[in-house]
């Protein structure tokens, strides 16, 4: 097996080689997202991570910003802050206020990190901002139809009625319970 680098006859044998390390040279970038990946939040709690390309130190839930107003003045906040020093990866609790909507941006201010490997390395260099959108309007029935073939023979506690619901916009997963 060839190693990049050194030359080897086919009589050679190698016991171990190395791992050249890998350079990572400028600042620290970060990215924010929702756990589950969803650009659209519909529940007033949702888990934010924030990932860094590589370990770092000093990064603290005061250097994230929340950025909501509701027609009410109501705003959002971050709490439950977990990650620590030499990690790459943050988590947050991100909350909203119920029944509102409206565009979020979750911020990590620039310099806010440094790099565990060089803590001459700060970044990020200018302010990360993502922005969510938070839709909690419920949807409603504007319909509600049940048919009944023949009343004569339903005895309401054993009767099959079909029931159709007709909603303002389109649904999936609607379940009855």
């Amino acid at each position: 097996m060839a190693v990049r680098g050194q030359r080897v006859s086919s009589s050679s044998t190698i016991t171990s080689v190395s791992p050249t390390p890998v350079k990572t040279t400028g600042p620290p970038t970060v990215q924010i997202f929702e756990t589950s990946g969803a650009q659209t939040l519909h529940s007033a709690t949702a888990r934010i991570n924030f990932r860094w390309d590589r370990p770092v130190n000093g990064f603290v839930i005061g250097d994230t910003c929340v950025e909501f107003f509701d027609e009410n003045d109501q705003t959002g906040f971050i709490d439950n802050f977990s990650g620590g020093e030499n990690v790459s990866n943050y988590l947050a609790d991100l909350h909203l206020p119920l029944n509102s909507e409206g565009n979020v941006d979750v911020t990590v201010i620039a310099n806010a990190a440094a790099d565990t490997a060089d803590d001459t390395r700060i970044g990020p260099q200018t302010v990360v901002t993502v922005t969510f959108a938070y839709i909690t309007t419920h949807l409603t029935v504007v319909q509600l139809e049940v048919t009944i073939d023949d009343p004569a023979q339903i005895p309401w506690r054993d009767a099959n009625l079909p029931i159709t619901f007709r909603w303002t916009e389109p649904v999936s997963r609607f379940t009855l319970a």
